[in-house]
This record gives structure tokens, C-alpha cells and sequence, in this order.
């Protein structure tokens, strides 16, 4: 007997693992993202808003497929995540003499959500500033210049 399936803190049993099959087999011309769909609408997986939860359904799928439990068909096409594969922001130099003083003196300052062409300068500050590892260094980011 095929063991069940636990994923997220629910598990599913050998019935649900079939039905998922067959949902596969009876639609075999379909796409992963139209099978979470229609897998979504067949176990009414839908957030509070309404929306289907597909992205989570697909994840879902992806790693009973993984893990030997069901085959899905080929991917359709690969969905290229811009932010992943960002550059290295280039250096801007900036005036750097420190403000001495209290914050009274300095008054009045502004917070403000950084949009536009504030972005490059922010992205560059942090970048070069930020005490943290860049994410970049991590391998998280491929940085093209490398």
C-alpha cells in the first residue's frame, strides 16, 4: 500500500494521490498552472478573497511529483523572475561629511518611501553601506559583472 502524503501539516491520503492522478491522465494536454487550477476548483482551495490558491496547489503538485507520488507533464514554458537575476547597482558617490548636532538642530526630517530616480542612489547607498552581506555575495542574486 502507498504510504500518505503530508505537505504543510495536512495529509493526504492514497485516495486524494489517485484523484490527483487521474486529474492528470483525463487532461493530459493541459498545462501544470491549468491542472492546480482545475485541482483548486475540484477541492475548493480558495483564499478568503475568493482568488484560487494555485500558486500553493502548484507548489503542492511540484513536490508529489518530486518525491515520485504523481508525473507531471513537461514544463510549457519557464516563467524568467526579473528581481532574481538584478545586477550589482553601480557606485555613486555621495557627500559624506558627518552632521553634528542633536536632532532639533537638523529639523525638520522626512521619511519618505524612496520611488523613481531616488531608487538607483538608494539601491547603490545600501549597497555599498548596508552592514549586512549583499544579497548578491550571497548567490542569491547573479550579478552579470562577475
Amino acid at each position: 500500500m502507498e504510504r500518505e502524503f503530508t505537505y504543510r501539516g495536512k495529509t493526504y491520503s492514497k485516495k486524494d494521490i489517485d484523484f490527483i492522478r487521474k486529474l492528470i491522465s483525463d487532461n493530459s494536454g493541459d498545462s501544470r498552472w491549468l491542472l492546480s487550477r482545475k485541482l483548486c476548483v475540484a477541492w475548493n482551495w480558495v483564499q478568503k478573497n475568493g482568488a484560487l490558491r494555485d500558486q500553493l496547489c502548484r507548489s503542492f503538485m511540484l513536490k508529489l511529483d518530486r518525491e515520485g507520488y504523481i508525473t507531471l507533464p513537461p514544463q510549457k514554458r519557464k516563467i524568467l523572475n526579473p528581481l532574481a537575476n538584478r545586477c550589482k547597482p553601480k557606485k555613486i558617490e555621495i557627500d559624506q561629511t558627518p552632521i553634528e548636532g542633536s536632532l532639533s538642530t537638523i529639523k525638520p526630517v522626512e521619511i519618505y518611501e524612496v520611488r523613481g530616480k531616488q531608487e538607483k542612489l538608494c539601491n547603490s547607498l545600501i549597497e555599498q553601506y548596508h552592514y549586512l552581506v549583499p544579497i548578491h555575495k550571497l548567490g542569491i542574486l547573479k550579478d552579470k559583472n562577475q
